[in-house]
């Protein structure tokens, strides 16, 4: 495998890594309220945005599943890059 293809792996992980760990501060009382969930929101909000507007022209319901479509899009993204590099 390619330093390019590694890079895009780890990179397309970190981002994956730093969702799920801004959707489970969301779990904990004061978890939003701290500087951490500030900074991951400030990583992954670019990247979850786009999703999110499109789904709230769809579903408009209390629970926000952005995060995971935005996950799943990633998985598809990253292996449709490692097609082409390598």
């Amino acid at each position: 495998m390619s330093i390019l293809a590694i890079a895009v792996v780890k990179l397309f992980k970190l981002i994956t890594f730093l969702i799920i760990i801004r959707c489970l501060l969301t779990w904990f009382p004061g978890g939003t309220d701290n500087k951490i969930y500030d900074i991951l929101t400030t990583l992954t909000y670019p990247i979850e945005e786009p999703v999110r507007s499109v789904l709230y022209k769809y579903m408009n319901g209390p629970i926000d599943i952005s995060p995971l479509v935005t996950v799943f899009l990633l998985q598809i993204i990253e292996r449709i890059l490692l097609k082409i590099l390598m």
